[in-house]
């Protein structure tokens, strides 16, 4: 029995043996292996482990070393939790079979997780974890109890890094996979397959801890990361990979790599990542490789399931080295059908072939067909919501975006995200979302590159223009941070779109004495700068409302002539920024 829990966790042992815990006599047949605590936060954790066959975990928590007063009631106990089940299934309920089903696979293969919710930050708990089985239940430990503590508060990540970790072993859907770092007190952990390919595992290095109490922070520069994988029958293997760290901010930075018990070949589909609707551009594809022999070759192909790898033939005869910026490919689609497409590719190095599956479903659609008149084309509906019962005018994620215009914009429905269309020279703009963690204009400066020569707002408390830009290569100027209802302006070199992902958040503004730069989360359909400006206030209350005409290079300004709004009647839009002129202050305004 080899017992591990955590990378630095106080474990608590007075024997190494294993107790049935029915009235039956004998050696247990049902045995316990490898067991870590994991995904600890302020709030929870995670406890992961091997079974000899079937069984369910459970657990118990104490508030003491003695197991005097058992808390377990206090707490939310999810068995085998998963985070996102199977990327591809979009309806609901097939989601929840799925689930289910996999959940039932995990039972059977002996990988076994337990998640504890409701905890208080920085507070030690004791507990010991159980394996029912169909006829026993075994313990671990068989006394004295086990022990974690949360860490004392949640902290900022500047570099959001994610993890793909492909599994070069076959029938790996189900195992366990852990990554943890010398300087973390716990790892984080996900099952093969949940969230991902039926062979990956997606690691979010963000919710790791460091031994001082909050959220780990990696220097810039080379990371070593232990990957465990647990897998069925007991099998278990560990692997240091090197992960590189900017120093940078990154929302969510991918980073793909390969584990397996040997050096056999092995390939893994990065992109497309995500559900994607394409009319006749250039598709992206990248993958990350390994080959025992000097330069393996790869093929990819498109598919209409996900299984079989009996697609047809994109690409053939493309060099398995050199790895980085050379492992992508751009898909020229001229001649594909309209359709629905999973991509794959398949490497060779002589001795073996391997393939793997990209997560994400694309969808060519030249016809553009709207077959039910909603203004929204017929299989970017399916794409997304796999039916057409949306009529555009709802907003499913909630983001302010309705339906329809996350289709014009090509957005993602599901999820709350902005697209800003940038063009050279000066923009006026706005995030409708709440960014987490906070983007702050330096970070926007990394996040667009050279593309962004300078962004800035206007502080209404001090009516003074903030402003961050390049100087040397490098951000200087004001650093504030990105809010809802705020206005930027950006001066861009050259054209640029970029989506941000954040979360939903409602219209409330304070519109100070002076100039406001400010955006709006959720206008309506049709609202203009008329009713803007009355619904604000009389001449009285509100000298102006200006936007900038990014077509015709001018401001254009609405206004009062007497009781009568004159100027050109624009168009209130999401994602814009314009700037009011207040002659009185307004605490709270709402859009009606």
């Amino acid at each position: 029995m080899r017992d591990v829990c955590g990378y630095k966790s106080c474990l608590i042992v007075l024997a190494a043996v294993f107790v049935c815990m029915t009235a039956s006599t004998g050696r247990a047949a049902l045995t316990m292996d490898n067991v870590y605590v994991t995904d600890v936060t302020p709030s929870a954790f995670s406890v992961l482990w091997q079974t000899s066959e079937s069984a369910s975990p459970d657990i118990r928590i104490y508030n003491d070393a003695g197991g005097t007063t058992d808390l377990t009631s206090q707490f939310e106990l999810t068995s085998f939790p998963l985070a996102a089940g199977d990327p591809t299934i979009i309806s609901e309920y097939n989601q929840d079979q799925h689930m289910m089903a996999f959940r039932t696979m995990l039972q059977s293969k002996g990988v076994m997780k337990i998640r504890v919710e409701g905890l208080q930050p920085g507070t030690t708990y004791f507990y010991r974890v159980y394996s029912v089985g169909p006829t026993e239940t075994v313990a671990w430990p068989e006394t004295g109890l086990l022990q974690v503590t949360t860490p004392a508060e949640t902290g900022f990540v500047a570099e959001d890094r994610q993890l793909i970790i492909t599994v070069n072993q076959p029938d790996s859907e189900g195992w366990l996979v852990m990554a943890e770092h010398a300087d973390t007190s716990y790892g984080v952990s996900a099952y093969i397959g949940d969230g991902a390919a039926t062979d990956q595992a997606v690691l979010n290095l963000a919710n790791l801890f460091s031994t001082g109490g909050t959220n780990w922070q990696p220097a810039a520069g080379e990371q070593n990361v232990i990957i465990t994988v647990l897998g069925a029958d007991g099998a278990s293997f560990s692997q240091t990979v090197a992960i590189s760290f900017t120093g940078h901010f990154t929302v969510a930075g991918i980073t793909p790599h390969l584990v397996g018990f040997d050096s056999q070949a092995a390939i893994a589909m990065l992109e497309p990542g995500s559900k994607l609707y394409f009319q006749d551009e250039p598709i992206l594809l990248s993958w990350d490789d390994t080959a025992q022999q000097v330069n393996g070759s790869i093929s990819l192909y498109y598919d209409v399931d996900a299984v079989g790898e009996d697609g047809t033939l994109i690409v053939s005869g493309l060099e398995e080295d050199p790895d980085g910026s050379a492992d992508t490919y751009s898909w020229d689609t001229t001649g594909v059908a309209d359709g629905r497409y999973y991509i794959y590719g398949m490497l060779t190095d002589g001795m073996v072939t391997v393939s793997s599956y990209a997560t994400g479903l694309v969808a060519i659609d030249r016809a553009g067909t709207d077959s039910d008149g909603d203004q929204m084309a017929d299989a970017w509906e399916s794409l997304y919501f796999d039916n057409l019962d949306r009529t555009g005018v709802d907003d499913l994620d909630n983001d302010g975006a309705s339906d329809r215009d996350e289709f014009h914009a090509r957005t993602n429905p599901g999820i709350p995200d902005v697209k800003l269309q940038l063009v050279a020279g000066m923009n006026l703009v706005s995030l409708p979302l709440t960014i987490s963690p906070a983007l702050s204009a330096s970070d926007m400066l990394t996040a667009l590159g050279p593309s962004l020569l300078s962004v800035s707002r206007i502080d209404p408390a001090t009516q003074t223009v903030e402003k961050m830009f390049y100087n040397g290569g490098s951000p200087q100027g004001d650093d504030f941070v990105f809010v809802p209802g705020a206005g930027y302006t950006f001066t861009m070199a050259q054209a640029a779109d970029k989506v941000f992902i954040g979360a939903s958040t409602t219209d409330r503004i304070d519109l100070a004495l002076g100039s406001n730069l400010v955006g709006f989360v959720a206008p309506a359909s049709g609202y203009t700068a008329y009713q803007l400006l009355q619904a604000i206030g009389d001449s009285t209350v509100v000298a102006g409302i200006q936007h900038f005409n990014r077509s015709t290079g001018l401001f254009e300004t609405v206004g009062y002539y007497g009781s009568t709004p004159v100027g050109p009647d624009f168009a209130i839009i999401r994602g814009e920024g314009y700037i009011i002129t207040m002659r009185q202050a307004v605490t709270g305004f709402v859009l009606p």
